[in-house]
């Protein structure tokens, strides 16, 4: 049962970093941390209950170099979510020293034959007192080889913590941050953070009493029920976050910088009422342009929302049949999770939907003033970014309740 946890933990970690990627390239330390866990559970089950040396050989200590950095990803991913930005500074090369300690120091194994690989595996199925004796580092005996990884481990989770504790101090009363999603989002790191240090607690005890055991059979150590509910949580972490993608916003930062601002558009740069920071109004907007719920104008990324529907209306990158909201994030200069909080939290709609409203909206503005004779329904639909004629006429009947051509005539008072 646990190494089923842990496989599907991995497997639940790559699917999590597929498709939130665009969306939130936090997501990739996450992924590597539920990775990395789950992979070191799956040698602590295989060291514990394997009665085949040949996985236990491919996993008994070749990652090492990798598993000391658990508590590196965790570091990187609560500060990519706290300071809402993923970034890697040159003094963040000094959370790599653990990795090439451990790496120098298990090359020699690493690069030993498999056969004796499998010999220390067999150590481990039937004699796990001699396993003790085993070197995998020469530069750490196998005590402190251990202990000095779930050690760092448990030391990057408290600062995490303490991380986190200092940012509610600080932050509890910005106003640049949504307190809703900000403290949903804080519960969620803590949660990931307690999660590391416990996870690194077990491992730490249950090394060092394995190693302080005058005589320790594998029967004694293989039936850990904290091992079940450590594999069940684990899986928990991606689950959660498939099932609730709003997970993945992070802490949006409402950020106002100018250059921002200013990259609504070509034609907006250089517009005085822009730069300061107001939205011109758009002198050809139709009087029926959505317009914010009041609760969301409170919300500090209430101006992006109004943003989003002023940019709209008036460059209309929806004509533009492949318009993605990849394409509106780039136009906006605004990160793609910021953009997912605001159609989720204050526009209440998919962009999808929102691109497709105004997409109607135009056929319906072309439909009244085109001459019928010179043109068809199909260049109407296909000018207002419709891919094809089905979709056209499948979303105008979905939005208006009648087909294009129904639409002309109730307009015109033939029906």
């Amino acid at each position: 049962m646990v190494l089923f946890l842990s496989l599907l933990s991995m497997v639940l970690a790559l699917i999590m970093l597929r498709y939130n990627w665009k969306i939130n390239r936090n997501t990739l330390f996450l992924s590597l941390l539920i990775i990395l866990i789950a992979s070191a559970q799956t040698r602590h089950y295989l060291m514990l209950h394997s009665t085949d040396p040949f996985w236990l050989a491919l996993l008994i200590n070749s990652p090492t170099a990798l598993w000391s950095m658990t508590g590196a990803c965790l570091f990187f991913y609560v500060r990519s979510v706290l300071t809402d930005r993923m970034v890697f500074r040159t003094s963040d090369l000094l959370h790599t020293i653990p990795f090439w300690f451990n790496l120098v120091g298990t090359l020699p194994y690493i690069f030993t034959p498999f056969s004796y690989k499998i010999e220390v595996a067999n150590l481990f199925i039937h004699n796990m007192e001699a396993a003790k004796e085993v070197r995998f580092n020469w530069l750490l005996n196998n005590e402190w080889n251990l202990l000095s990884r779930h050690a760092i481990q448990i030391a990057y989770a408290i600062a995490c913590l303490w991380m986190l504790a200092s940012f509610r101090r600080r932050r509890r009363l910005d106003p640049n941050r949504p307190m809703v999603q900000g403290g949903m989002i804080y519960k969620w790191l803590l949660a990931v953070s307690a999660f590391v240090l416990l996870t690194g607690l077990y491992y730490f005890l249950g090394n060092y009493f394995y190693f302080r055991s005058p005589s320790l059979e594998r029967e004694m150590v293989s039936h850990y029920r904290e091992l079940y509910i450590s594999g069940g949580l684990l899986t928990c972490i991606p689950s959660l976050v498939l099932a609730f993608p709003e997970l993945l916003y992070g802490i949006p930062r409402s950020r106002e910088a100018a250059a921002g601002l200013q990259a609504l558009s070509v034609s907006s740069v250089h517009d005085p009422e822009t730069v300061s920071g107001k939205e011109p109004a758009s002198p050809d907007a139709s009087t029926d342009t959505p317009d914010l719920p009041m609760a969301a104008e409170e919300d500090p990324f209430g101006k992006l929302g109004q943003r989003v529907l002023d940019f709209m209306e008036r460059e209309k990158p929806f004509l533009n049949p492949n318009f993605s909201m990849d394409d509106l994030a780039e136009m906006l200069a605004v990160p793609k999770h910021h953009l997912y909080y605001c159609f989720k939290n204050i526009l209440k709609t998919k962009f999808v939907n929102l691109r497709n409203e105004y997409r109607v909206r135009d056929v319906k503005r072309r439909l009244l003033e085109a001459d019928l004779k010179e043109t068809t329904l199909e260049a109407i639909g296909s000018a207002c970014g419709f891919a094809s004629q089905s979709a056209f006429y499948r979303i105008f009947t979905e939005h208006t309740g009648c087909s294009p051509g129904e639409y002309i005539k109730k307009q015109r008072g033939e029906v």
